[in-house]
């Protein structure tokens, strides 16, 4: 996925995994599978003090 899309700016580069959850449960259950998985997590709000590149 683009950050571009959901990134403050507009600008940025591209996300293997991006999760938008809708409450708190659904966030619970994102971080959840991301331990189990081993994934790095990285909460960024809405973006606006960040730019993403790689």
């Amino acid at each position: 996925m683009p950050l571009a899309a959901v990134g403050y700016y507009g600008i940025g580069g591209e996300a293997r995994w991006v999760v938008h959850p809708r409450s708190v449960g659904e966030l619970a259950e994102a971080l959840d599978q991301c331990r189990q998985l081993g994934l790095p997590v990285i909460i960024a709000g809405k973006g606006s003090n960040m730019l993403f590149f790689g």
